[in-house]
């Protein structure tokens, strides 16, 4: 039985290799796997259309779905620039959050950086009766040090504002549909 069970496991492997090898009885030139590496070390934003999150996962913003979306919060500033916060997840459960900032003369740029709980703070403002939270991540693309943040009132509401709360933005929730929408129109804004 012993000598039964090591024949079908070698003629499993066999089997496999001739798989693995396109079927070919010469070997491959490199295995697929080294393939696969070369090719995602020679992938860029630049060389391409896609937002790369995280290369080691091959993952971009265009892959997030709505079952992905957390939150979207979308604020206009008094110069009409649109901020567009995204939290999402990744098919392994890996949180990012994204922003997306449209000037009036549709320039635009965007950041975008996993967090977990090192990255997140909250910092409390009295005066406004909220608690900021304070993402700070390392942008993808730049690979600069990055802060977005915002507030959730008690009533439901939702404030976004700049690193140094000079600038504080009333703000409204967006639909996961709504926000998948701004996360496609985002990949055009990657420098």
């Amino acid at each position: 039985m012993k000598k039964k069970v090591i024949s079908v496991f070698m003629a499993s492997m066999v089997a496999l290799s001739l798989v693995a090898c396109g079927g070919s009885s010469e070997p491959a030139a490199t295995p697929v796997v080294e393939e696969k590496e070369v090719a995602v070390e020679e992938t860029t934003v630049e060389e391409t259309d896609e937002a790369i999150v995280e290369e080691v996962a091959d993952f971009t913003i265009l892959d997030v779905t709505t079952d992905l979306v957390d939150a979207g919060i979308y604020a206009v500033d008094d110069n009409n620039t649109e901020y567009v916060i995204t939290l999402f997840r990744d098919p392994d459960d890996n949180t990012y959050i994204s922003l997306m900032l449209v000037a009036a003369d549709e320039s635009g740029d965007l950041i975008c950086g996993a967090y977990d709980g090192d990255s997140v703070t909250t910092v409390p403002d009295k005066e406004n009766g909220v608690d900021w939270t304070v993402f700070d991540i390392i942008d993808v693309y730049t690979e600069t040090e990055c802060t977005i943040v915002f507030a959730e009132g008690d009533d439901g509401s939702v404030a976004v504002s700049n690193a140094d709360f000079s600038l504080i933005m009333e703000g409204q929730y967006l639909s996961e549909e709504e926000t998948i929408a701004y996360m496609g129109a985002a990949v055009s804004y990657i420098q």
